[in-house]
């Protein structure tokens, strides 16, 4: 297992965000975090991000702990993530966002970079090549010269999720990624993410569109109010009457 999530507690003040949760994540595998609003999955995105404090509990990547990390610390390590709301700098053109996402990487200091000494610009080369193939992996690279705050929502989504893949990392978190989109940019999606995994990233995908969840991952587990109440395949989940009666028999279908 890529990643290791043992009894996770999250508290805020007297609320318990995540209660005792325990999943794990197969390297190189689409694995998916479903449940109701509330349950607690962008808190544990944010956790293993390390943008949030656990309370308790652990959390293992490709063997160590990274509980108490800085978040620029464990991206480092090989974690990136997408968020809800895209996060993207709309003046700036496609390719110089998604350019950003290889910050982590960087080797050159702040003298270096002023001075451009040659290994700057060797770098600097290296990684815009590198944001030209993350392009081409979701599928925007002729819009790569475009601003990107002029471009439709789903575009966004895509250079958001191009940036977290110019990190090179080897688990990619996933906070709704369908949200907003049209079916037939879900659709697109799928397809992205089925790529993603070829190329060997692991997935960890929390998602409310069933279809997209169902058709992608491989294991699923489904968190009901800060608990988890099942794992399994997708066709275990979709027999699972608990699940049914928490969460599938909802609006999740949405």
């Amino acid at each position: 297992m890529i990643l290791e999530v043992e009894h996770i507690i999250c508290k805020y003040g007297g609320v318990v965000a995540v209660d005792d949760a325990s999943f794990s994540v197969a390297k190189g595998a689409i694995t998916a975090l479903i449940g109701p609003n509330g349950a607690g999955k962008t808190t544990a995105l944010n956790i293993i991000s390390g943008m949030t404090a656990a309370t308790e509990g652990r959390v293992r990547f490709a063997g160590s702990d990274i509980i108490g990390l800085r978040a620029d610390q464990i991206c480092r390590l090989g974690i990136a993530r997408t968020f809800q709301t895209p996060q993207s700098f709309g003046s700036m053109t496609v390719k110089d966002n998604v350019f950003v996402g290889t910050t982590p990487l960087g080797t050159a200091g702040i003298i270096g970079v002023a001075l451009r000494l040659p290994r700057v610009r060797r770098e600097e080369a290296r990684f815009r090549s590198e944001a030209d193939t993350c392009l081409d992996l979701v599928g925007i690279r002729t819009l790569a010269d475009e601003q990107l705050g002029t471009l439709p929502f789903g575009t966004l989504r895509l250079a958001e999720l191009a940036r977290a893949l110019a990190s090179r990392p080897k688990l990619l978190l996933m906070d709704e990624p369908a949200s907003g989109l049209s079916r037939v940019e879900t659709q697109n999606l799928r397809q992205v993410l089925l790529r993603i995994r070829e190329t060997g990233t692991t997935i960890l995908l929390v998602e409310h569109n069933m279809s997209l969840v169902m058709s992608t991952a491989e294991h699923i587990y489904v968190l009901n109010k800060g608990q988890l109440i099942a794992r399994g395949t997708p066709c275990e989940i979709q027999a699972d009457v608990l699940v049914q009666k928490a969460y599938l028999g909802t609006a999740a279908h949405a």
